[in-house]
Formats: C-alpha cells, structure tokens, sequence
C-alpha cells in the first residue's frame, strides 16, 4: 500500500495516537487478530521513546478472543495466519512532489534467535514481533494526528468496523456539532481495500459498513450515512459519495438521557454512572469516558476514595475528578502541575 506517512505512537491512557495520513491511507484488510497485534505493538510506544525498542511481546490471548470463535481454527492458526499478513505486508514511503519513493517492510523477518536473541515468532502462547527498525523515524515524533481508544476497539470482531472507528475518530470533533463528514466514494474505497472488488457501489456500501453500523451502535460513534448521488443527467444517477453523522451527537441529545437509556440496559452500566455522579462528575464527561474505561473505572473511583481518606484531600471534588476521568480515558493531556495533583488517581 502507498503511504506518504509517519506512523502512530500511543499516549499514556490507552488512545493512539496516529498520523493523519495512514488513517486515510490505502489500507490492506487484513484479519482481525493482525490488526489487534499491530494496535497491541502500537500501545508500547511511549510518548517519551526516543527510539523504536527491537521487539515488542504479547500473549495471544491479547489478541485471539472469543468472539473470534466465528472465524475458525486454535489460536496457534489464527496467530499463524496474522503473521502470514504482517511479514508480506510493504508499505511505500512516498514524496510526490520530489518524486521519491522507497518501500519499506512492516516486520524484520531477517532476526533469528541464535544470531540476534530473538526474532519474529509464537512460542507458547507467547508473541515476539520485531518491527522493521528502517521504519523508526515514522513511529515516533508526529505532528499531524488524529487518536482513538484502543479498548473500544479492542472489543470489534470486524476489521471494517475497526476502520471506521479509527476514521470516525478522526472527524469527532465536527460530527458531535451535528454536522456531517462527506467521504467521496473513490476514496472510501481505497480506505477499505475495495478498490479491485465489490465493483457495484452499493454491494460495496453494504459489505463494508453493515458490520460497522451494529457494533459502533452501542459506542458514542454510533453512526449512520446518506449516499451523495451525481446531478441527474441520462439513466440512473451514480452514487458519488457518502454523508455520514452520528446518530446522537453530543450537544443534540443531551448526555444525561443517553446515559440514562445505556443504564436501563446494563445493571453494571447503571452502577458505575451512578457513583460518577456521586463523586460529581458531569454527564457530559460520563458520557465520553465511561465507555472507554468500562470495568477500569472502578480503579478510578477507589483511588478517589483512598485520597479522601488520607491527609492529602481533594480541594474541589468536581474540579479534581472531572480532570482525573478525563485523563484517564485520554480525553485531556495533564500539566505537570496536575501530574502532581493527580497522582493517586
């Protein structure tokens, strides 16, 4: 795939951070299971890494999970096939106004245990991926980013789902105002890796966004589009884009009446929203965080807790756990000063 890009780098509170361009990027669809092993290696960059570390591990059970059932096959297979995928994966650096380009490998298949101490396997349940380090200079040092909650993510068995999260993430900001994103349909193709396939738009539209439309329902990006058809001239007009917006943008409906019809529906929803608003944070800051964190939050609320109980209470209960969750979640980057303040939380 051509990439004129830097790669993503992670922030401390389990949001990556990704350049721009390869969220628009041509990407190729792979498994579901390579896809959560490249987030996986994402999320152990660090924003204070210099340089890229020469092998990042996971356990299979990190990336191999139930609902993969569907798919077929042990773990063994399923990683067997994610690594099939990664190592003829090439990804083209390119400079179009100087007419550069140079390709560039996603893993370093060249490293062997007995040479170098280790090299790109699964042993055990264990999984050792070494990416190429010529790729070093695109991980780390981003300017131009968007980011997304790896745990939202983490919990889609479909990797168009997983692309349209990313993307959706990328435009947030315009679509909780209510507003729409207009994708032109050439482009949407590339971005899904449908460009030799599904040559019928509409049989394309619905192969690629019906996974997404049910499982981003229950998310804050729960989504729906308009197709965007070409002024009417002889025969049928030409699908020519997509209108997408959210189906309850913030500021529209309101925070507190979302959460309250996700707490009809879960006992376990209803009882971490109930003891946020107890330790006073706002519906809407609940609202964006709550399912991110989902069962961490817990985490969170006893670290209040212990604070209140110890000689180093909280001044303003609001002001210090509104900035904590929303911290923690990855919606707000502390200051040094809140680093110190927060430290417990």
């Amino acid at each position: 795939m051509s990439l004129p890009l830097e790669l993503p780098k992670k922030n401390g509170a389990e949001v990556i951070k990704q350049h721009w361009k390869i969220t628009f990027a041509k990407q190729k669809k792979t498994s579901v299971v390579a896809k959560r092993m490249w987030d996986n290696i994402l999320a152990q960059i660090q924003e204070d890494d210099y340089t890229m570390k020469p092998y990042y591990q996971m356990q299979a059970h990190e990336v191999v999970k139930s609902i993969d059932g569907k798919t077929g096959g042990s773990a063994y297979s399923q990683c067997k096939k994610a690594f099939e995928e990664m190592a003829s994966t090439v990804w083209m650096i390119e400079d179009i106004d100087s007419k550069y380009f140079a390709p560039r490998n996603l893993l370093d298949t060249t490293k062997t245990k007995k040479r170098d101490g280790f090299e790109s396997n699964y042993d055990g349940g264990l999984i050792t991926i070494a990416p190429n380090p010529a790729l070093e200079p695109y991980f780390l040092e981003i300017a131009h980013w968007s980011k997304y909650e790896r745990k939202v993510l983490a919990e889609m068995s479909s990797w168009y789902s997983m692309r349209m999260w990313e993307i959706l993430s990328a435009w947030e900001d315009i679509l909780q105002k209510g507003q729409k994103w207009y994708a032109d349909i050439e482009e949407f193709r590339g971005w899904m890796d449908c460009e030799k396939k599904y040559k019928d738009v509409n049989l394309m539209i619905e192969k690629t966004l019906s996974e997404p439309l049910k499982e981003l329902k229950e998310t804050r990006l729960a989504f729906n589009f308009d197709k965007v058809y070409a002024k009417k001239g002889r025969g049928r007009p030409s699908v020519v884009g997509l209108d997408f917006y959210l189906m309850d943008p913030q500021g529209l409906k309101p925070a507190s009446q979302k959460l309250n019809e996700w707490a009809e529906k879960s006992t376990e929803f209803k009882k971490a929203l109930d003891k946020g608003r107890e330790w006073k944070i706002s519906d809407e800051n609940l609202f964006k965080c709550l399912p991110v964190l989902k069962k961490d939050v817990w985490k969170l609320y006893k670290s209040f807790a212990e604070k209140q109980g110890s000689n180093d209470r909280m001044n303003s209960i609001p002001a210090f756990c509104n900035g904590a969750i929303l911290i923690a979640a990855g919606f707000k980057e502390p200051s040094k000063a809140e680093l110190k303040l927060n430290k417990n939380a």
